[in-house]
Formats: C-alpha cells, sequence, structure tokens
C-alpha cells in the first residue's frame, strides 16, 4: 500500500443477490480490522461486487471481483 511494509485484516461481508443457470453475482461490503507495521495506522471501508462460482468443490475458473472505497494512513 503506497509502499509501506506490513499486514492488514479486511472484514468482508456479502451476499448472493442474483443468479441463473450459468452467472452468479455477488455484492457485499469490505472494512479494513487492522494493520501491522507501517500499515498499523491504515483504516478504510467500501463496497465490492461480481460474477462469483456456486461453492470452492465446484471446478471452474475464478471470476474477477471489483471493489471500491477509500483507505487512509494516519
Amino acid at each position: 500500500m503506497d509502499g509501506k511494509c506490513g499486514t492488514m485484516v479486511i472484514h468482508l461481508i456479502g451476499e448472493r443477490t442474483y443468479w441463473d443457470e450459468d452467472t452468479f453475482w455477488w455484492y457485499g461490503h469490505w472494512r479494513i480490522i487492522s494493520g501491522t507495521g507501517e500499515l498499523r495506522n491504515i483504516h478504510g471501508q467500501g463496497t465490492w461486487w461480481g460474477p462469483g462460482y456456486e461453492g470452492p468443490d465446484v471446478p471452474g475458473d475464478r471470476p474477477d471481483i471489483y471493489y471500491e472505497g477509500e483507505i487512509y494512513f494516519n
């Protein structure tokens, strides 16, 4: 993140909002819970969305997930 070193924990909440035979769509919110190192004062939140898959045991490609929001460093 902006050339800084450390780790961060992001909490994701989502739900499957639409599906048909071929496509599952997901939508949710994310929030940064904590950070370490140079990211210890990071915080932010936003939304994410994108096509999904039925579950971890279902073969196939993993689709892209899109996200937006704001991230701040103190």
